[in-house]
């Protein structure tokens, strides 16, 4: 997953797989700093499939599904 705003872009990768008989949290975190919409969403899921979100209000918790076409 990789998000843009006017201070630049971030990266990073929601897994589950941590070790053996154990689990990580499925959300993944960004911090905007004085930021208050990111620009663009850009998520690639394990499908192969892209998708794009833009204009995304700062500080809430975004749920997102993969598009099925």
């Amino acid at each position: 997953m990789k998000i843009t705003t006017p201070l630049g872009s971030q990266y990073d990768q929601a897994t589950t797989a941590l070790s053996y008989n154990s689990s990580s949290d499925k959300r993944v975190h960004f911090g905007l700093g004085s930021a208050t919409v990111v620009d663009t969403i850009e998520l690639v899921w394990p499908s192969g499939r892209r998708q794009i979100l833009k204009n995304i209000k700062a500080d809430q918790v975004l749920t997102v599904t993969e598009v099925s076409h």
